[in-house]
């Protein structure tokens, strides 16, 4: 009997049934935190960072790191959620007025056009915010600066997440049950493309902790390099000039030809 179990949990079947499971309980989990909508982006870095451990294989408890990196970034995670979601507001009030003014105010068409440019900031901003939050410990206004750099860099991917993000709201709208998955597959996607900004910037922050894994190259490595491949045109040069003395005839063949000649007419 304890040899089937033990067939059973290390099958592939097990295996398959296992990370399903993982993905119904961080997408419940992420879900029910967010209601109260403030702590959406607790929620969100919480799910980035569960999932971000389970593909690296340092995670035996998916539901353990989510509430880990929830405890952990609560409250900075908070108050950007707050600052988004106001500046959001704006943005919209904005646009609102620009489309169809304000009592008796009315303001020109061409700033209809101009007041989506308020959109901008956050629509950079909000795809790296809380994966940012997820992976890295900085201030609050760092948070929002580096994100925003990140986005106005990766433009594409900033593009295909926002679009990404919009199409699970209208997912859940049209068929509600798909929160069991939705939000495990979007935040999954994100990642695939957060972590290739990601990269460099963990490269360059591994280097600086340990300058020993990225030793500097030697200048007279770099020197005995350069002589190497001196001496190798020269090797070069003078194997063209020895072929050149080997296709040219010597002289002194046709002197002694002509002396010969010349003998042979004044026996003559």
């Amino acid at each position: 009997m304890s040899s089937k179990s033990g067939n059973f949990l290390g099958s592939r079947f097990y295996e398959i049934m296992e990370k399903l499971g993982d993905v119904v309980i961080l997408s419940l989990l992420w879900t029910l935190c967010s209601i109260p909508v403030v702590t959406m982006g607790a929620s969100s870095s919480a799910l980035y960072y569960a999932i971000h451990k389970c593909l690296a294989g340092e995670s035996t408890h998916p539901s353990k790191d989510f509430f880990y990196s929830f405890k952990s970034n609560l409250k900075q995670a908070t108050v950007l959620t707050v600052v988004s979601l106001l500046y959001s507001a704006v943005a919209f009030f904005n646009t609102y007025v620009a489309y169809n003014g304000w009592g008796d105010i009315k303001l020109p068409d061409w700033y209809f056009p101009v007041s989506f440019l308020l959109f901008v900031p956050i629509l950079f901003i909000a795809p790296f915010l809380f994966p940012y939050v997820a992976r890295f410990s900085d201030s609050t206004s760092k948070v929002l600066k580096n994100s925003f750099i990140f986005g106005s860099i990766h433009v594409i991917n900033s593009i295909e997440i926002i679009l990404m993000m919009a199409a699970s709201v209208a997912a859940f709208v049209v068929f509600p049950p798909c929160l069991l998955f939705i939000p495990y597959i979007v935040c999954r996607v994100t990642h695939f493309m957060t972590e290739k900004a990601f990269a460099t910037v963990l490269m360059l922050m591994d280097k600086r902790e340990h300058p020993e894994k990225y030793p500097e190259p030697n200048k007279d490595d770099s020197e005995n390099a350069d002589n190497e491949e001196d001496n190798e045109e020269v090797d070069e040069d003078d194997e063209d000039e020895d072929e050149e003395d080997e296709e040219m005839p010597d002289a002194s063949s046709y002197s002694e030809y002509y002396d010969d000649d010349k003998d042979e007419e004044e026996d003559d």
